[in-house]
């Protein structure tokens, strides 16, 4: 009996085994590569081309990728604040023909130079409106500025007011009225983060009027105006639109 089961037990290993092993499932010893049978090598080839433009689809894409990420970036002048809006000023600032100069920590978030013009410009990122303290900061680094090179430079406050909210939301005042005598009366042009981008994809478009735009806003004294139009520079796209991104 216990022989009997030993045979039954063997004979569904071995049926298991042959049900469960396939045609598909083989591998070719080495030299069988050396023969081609039934338009193998042709069918080989074409593998192989499709391979290669795969390759460069994935190249391709991963460019896409830098490059679409690459203009993204910009849009935390948008949504940043703290460091990462301080870079992306900087980037900016610089794209347009500013050189900025090297600030030590703690001191101005800008240094630059447009042409023989000295600027010293404070940048701040904040969920509600811009405030007499962040002018009086800028008014700081103008005074140091003014001590170490014996020249008065062009203040720029670059603020981000209401960060935290949508831009087709933001209604109220990035620089409220209590705090414009004050800047006024020390020179300041008070621009905001989307102005910037604004003015920065003015320029991209039409290089040729960025003498004027930068020598107006240098010009500025208290809020600079221009721009207040947005959606013709940040085109406005349909949630539908983007939804299968």
């Amino acid at each position: 009996m216990e022989r009997l089961r030993e045979k039954y037990l063997d004979s569904l290993f071995e049926l298991n085994e042959k049900l469960s092993s396939s045609s598909e499932d083989f591998i070719l010893p080495q030299w069988a590569n050396k023969i081609s049978i039934l338009g193998e090598h042709e069918e080989i080839v074409k593998q192989r081309d499709i391979e290669a433009a795969i390759k460069k689809l994935q190249i391709n894409l991963t460019n896409q990728e830098d490059r679409i990420r690459n203009i993204q970036k910009y849009k935390l002048l948008l949504t940043a604040s703290g460091e990462p809006l301080e870079e992306i000023t900087k980037k900016v600032l610089e794209e347009i023909g500013f050189l900025i100069l090297d600030a030590e920590k703690g001191r101005s978030d800008v240094i630059a130079k447009y042409g023989d013009i000295g600027v010293v410009a404070e940048i701040k990122g904040v969920s509600k409106s811009a405030a007499e303290k962040h002018a009086a900061q800028l008014e700081k680094w103008a005074s140091q500025y003014l001590e170490e090179t014996g020249d008065s430079p062009k203040s720029l406050l670059i603020v981000n007011g209401f960060c935290d909210t949508p831009v087709d939301e933001r209604t109220e005042d990035v620089f409220p009225h209590q705090m414009l005598k004050y800047c006024e009366a020390r020179g300041h042009a008070l621009i905001t983060t989307t102005q910037l981008l604004c003015l920065y994809i003015e320029i991209q478009r039409d290089p040729a009027c960025k003498e004027e735009r930068i020598n107006e806003l240098l010009a500025c004294i208290g809020k600079y105006n221009r721009y207040q139009n947005t959606y013709e520079y940040l085109e406005k796209i349909e949630y539908e639109e983007i939804s299968d991104i």
